[in-house]
């Protein structure tokens, strides 16, 4: 894929509303579990990836101010 499809499919991106975004997630997600499967070592650091993405995201936090990220730290711990 070249630079500029993937510049084309940012600015699609940043057109769609939430709930597409999902549709696409989901659409992606089901497409890659057809593909090849891979092994652990990939697979662990693919879920590293996909981590430092979420916490990315920004973030509403609610009136406490405990996001959603707080709680799962709080619950699950911090990545060992």
């Amino acid at each position: 894929m070249s630079t500029a499809d993937l510049e084309t499919i940012e600015r699609v991106l940043g057109r769609m509303t939430l709930a597409e975004k999902r549709e696409l997630i989901e659409r992606v997600a089901r497409d890659l579990r057809k593909s090849e499967s891979v092994g652990p070592a990939e697979q662990k650091k693919n879920l590293r990836v996909l981590r430092t993405e979420l916490l990315a995201l920004p973030v509403q936090n609610p009136a406490d101010g405990f996001s959603n990220v707080d709680h799962d730290l709080a619950i699950y711990g911090a990545e060992k």
